[in-house]
């Protein structure tokens, strides 16, 4: 998505003795760029019956644009959490990145907390108290499980694979989606984990 940033690094380092870089398809003959990631997101959220659930490197801004370009050509609205909106914010200060935390197609999602009390009718005082000092601050802009769960056609997920429990309150209709867009395990402790998030995307007949 950077092309350009790419090669004035490239062209600032001169010639390197050694260039370490990490890759996701060292033993394939050919490449997608960001643009084919966001027609594919885009293709198979269209299919969605209910709720798109999809699931990026937290921090990965790039390919939360990618979602988000989706989001804005199916006219849906994408959730981010409240660690990823602090981000935003933070690079906003840099001009490191396009995306801002008010576009109309994103939500800031609260996801329910150790005491469970957001959605639920408590003290605003208590519900805040649920939540970490520099996270307070967002809740009066964010929505929760209640706004999506009714209108679930609407919405794009974002859900970490520490996140798969706030599935339960927003009980996703059959035929919802479920978007992986995180590397491929490559030992055995990722290896259960995606037993893990195929019991849940079976559980919820998600496609």
């Amino acid at each position: 998505r950077r092309e350009n940033k790419t090669i004035e690094i490239m062209e600032s380092i001169k010639k390197p003795d050694v260039l370490i870089t990490e890759g996701t398809r060292v033993n394939e003959d050919t490449s997608r760029s960001e643009i084919d990631v966001e027609s594919e997101v885009q293709e198979f959220s269209s299919k969605s019956k209910g709720l798109t659930i999809c699931n990026w490197p937290i921090r990965d801004v790039d390919r939360m644009t990618s979602f988000l370009n989706a989001a804005k050509k199916l006219d849906k609205i994408l959730t981010i959490n409240l660690k990823q909106a602090y981000l935003l914010e933070q690079l906003s200060k840099f001009n490191s990145s396009t995306i801002k935390v008010d576009d109309k197609n994103i939500a800031l999602y609260a996801m329910k907390k150790g005491w469970g009390l957001i959605g639920k009718d408590y003290e605003e005082r208590l519900i805040h108290q649920d939540y970490d000092k520099w996270e307070r601050d967002y809740l009066e802009k964010c929505i929760h499980h209640k706004h999506l769960k009714n209108q679930q056609n609407k919405y794009m997920f974002f859900c970490s694979n520490f996140d798969l429990k706030e599935i339960i309150d927003l009980k996703p209709v059959k035929g919802s989606a479920y978007i992986k867009s995180v590397c491929e395990p490559f030992d055995l402790e990722m290896e259960i984990d995606w037993q893990r998030i195929e019991n849940w995307i079976n559980h919820f007949g998600l496609i």
